[in-house]
């Protein structure tokens, strides 16, 4: 997504690799927090959603708490 697994290709180094280092971690975490929101849902468990690791995952704090909607907006390109 952010291209750190493809830095060899793309030959990016410094800032660039830095920036998409982060980026690539947010986005884990934030799966992190939806996995365990499946789980949940599907075992009917009340697993605590790890929102408070990352910048990114606490803006949506209120939604994992169960005080919002969420939605996901999936753009898939079929020629890949």
């Amino acid at each position: 997504l952010a291209g750190i697994e493809r830095s060899s290709k793309t030959q990016s180094v410094g800032k660039t690799q830095k920036e998409a280092s982060t980026i690539n971690t947010s986005l884990l975490a934030l799966s992190r927090c939806i996995e365990t929101m499946m789980q949940n849902q599907k075992n009917k468990t009340q697993m605590q959603v790890p929102y408070r690791v990352n910048k990114l995952t606490r803006l949506f704090q209120a939604y994992f708490e169960g005080r919002g909607m969420v939605k996901m907006i999936v753009n898939l390109n079929p020629s890949v």
